[in-house]
């Protein structure tokens, strides 16, 4: 694993305080980059662009860089209706 796959591992466990999927293989994903706004009925909310190099989600100073492990586990604990509003 490369010094940022690791980097990136580590930063994940403890942001999150779980173990993300590790993929070996993060910094050989190509893939072109998708834009999608939070809500597509108005120009007000975030942008989520995922690219080769991971997931950014908002705008300017009010921004989250993601990996791609940090995404998915995001994702699988919505779809497992894990997560409570705040």
């Amino acid at each position: 694993m490369s010094g940022a796959g690791l980097k990136n591992r580590l930063a994940s466990e403890v942001a999150t305080g779980r173990k993300v999927a590790d993929v070996s293989l993060q910094d050989e994903i190509q893939m072109e980059p998708i834009k999608i706004t939070l809500c597509p009925l108005c120009t007000e909310c975030p942008e989520v662009e995922i690219t080769d190099e991971g997931v950014s989600i908002g705008e300017g100073a009010n921004m989250v860089r993601l990996s791609h492990g940090e995404w998915n586990e995001l994702v699988r604990l919505i779809k497992a209706d894990e997560l409570q509003a705040i």
